[in-house]
């Protein structure tokens, strides 16, 4: 069984953390002597200093490290909630999982989350107060929005399908233990939290043989996904067209990819939702979600298996005459998850084009479907 509150991991090394700062330090410290010369019209200074040491520092950093020098996704959870001076309400699930709530649970409509990290990294501060402001976002425009955030179990202690099972496990209590109708559910999540958000549309499509089958009686609200991780092919030209643009690195992805991915792995939509064809699209059109929003940084690494991604999603909706169900979002030089990480950066050197768009699709959803259940 999976474990979610599993101890802090050991201290992975003094030297290796301290060779991270300085390999970071470094970079830093090269780019802000070179950026003023050298750097991407669509970067500002601070972003392209900040982004040259994150990158340094992502492409060595593995899981251990990473969540030794976190607080766990729950320690996060509750020192967020003191915060928002909010009581913290959680749940244990099966298979180790954990579902912490945002707000109460009996709002009309229930976000369901699946943080991102590369399934490495526990769900910081910086993602909370996200899921907090898309909550406060709804209420100001008079709409019910609860919010569940599953807490998952990290590499390496657990690969796929693990956390997978665990987001069945997560829905499937919305369904039966809060008794909530799949209309009102909508699944979301960002980076590898998008990667799990496809892989269980994927799954209630057609069902991995070693993770419990889950059959809807309804369609879900919707989906959201934002700059979703959905392709380990190294050979992405946006890898090498986008390697200054953003803070994501090949080699942390790789990093991610081989913790995650399960043993002999070749190929699988479950694994990497890219490779879904637009058939398999359709049938989730039909089957499994009414809507889908699926957000790129076009400046990011990851835009062209986004863009190819999205684009297999739109074609499969199309073939079920429901296209305009599908929300494509590619939105110019803005970089991985900016919505969620310029809240952390606070850089104040741009508008977040992605935030805007993230709030109005998912605004109107719930605008249209409760519209929908008032003229029942």
């Amino acid at each position: 069984m999976e474990q979610t509150n599993a101890a802090k991991p050991p201290n992975p090394g003094t030297l290796g953390l301290l060779g991270i700062a300085v390999r970071a330090g470094v970079a830093g410290l090269t780019t802000a002597v070179t950026s003023p010369f050298s750097r991407p019209q669509s970067l500002s200074y601070k972003r392209d200093v900040l982004y040259a040491a994150l990158r340094a520092a992502f492409d060595v950093m593995h899981a251990e490290q990473q969540q030794y020098m976190s607080p766990s996704t729950e320690e996060a959870y509750v020192t967020q909630c003191q915060k928002w001076k909010f009581e913290p309400d959680t749940e244990e699930i099966d298979y180790g999982a954990k579902l912490h709530w945002i707000g109460p649970r009996n709002k009309s409509y229930v976000l369901l989350y699946f943080h991102g990290g590369g399934y490495m990294a526990p769900m910081g501060a910086v993602h909370w107060n996200y899921m907090k402001k898309i909550q406060k976002q709804m209420e100001e425009k008079g709409l019910e929005l609860s919010i569940a955030v599953l807490n998952y179990t990290l590499t390496p202690h657990a690969r796929f399908p693990g956390q997978l099972r665990q987001a069945v496990s997560a829905l499937r209590h919305l369904l039966e233990k809060e008794k909530r109708s799949p209309s009102t559910i909508v699944v979301g999540g960002d980076s590898a939290g998008g990667n799990l958000a496809a892989a269980l549309l994927l799954h209630i499509q057609a069902p991995v043989p070693e993770v419990d089958v889950l059959n809807l009686p309804s369609r879900l609200l919707a989906a959201m996904l934002l700059s979703p991780w959905i392709s380990f092919d190294p050979k992405q030209p946006s890898f090498v067209s986008n390697a200054r643009t953003d803070y994501l690195t090949p080699g942390a992805l790789l990093t991610a990819h081989t913790k995650f991915s399960p043993p002999g792995y070749t190929s699988d939509h479950h694994v990497e939702p890219v490779l879904a064809t637009p058939e398999v699209w359709k049938d989730v059109s039909q089957r499994v979600t009414r809507s889908m929003f699926v957000w790129g940084g076009m400046s990011e690494i990851l835009a062209d298996s986004i863009t190819e991604f999205g684009t297999k999603i739109k074609t499969g909706f199309a073939q079920n005459g429901a296209e305009h169900r599908v929300n494509l979002v590619l939105t110019p030089n803005e970089g991985h998850e900016e919505m969620i990480t310029d809240d952390l950066f606070k850089l104040g050197d741009r508008v977040n084009q992605g935030g805007i768009a993230v709030q109005a699709w998912l605004a109107e959803t719930l605008t249209n479907a409760s519209q929908s259940t008032h003229k029942l």
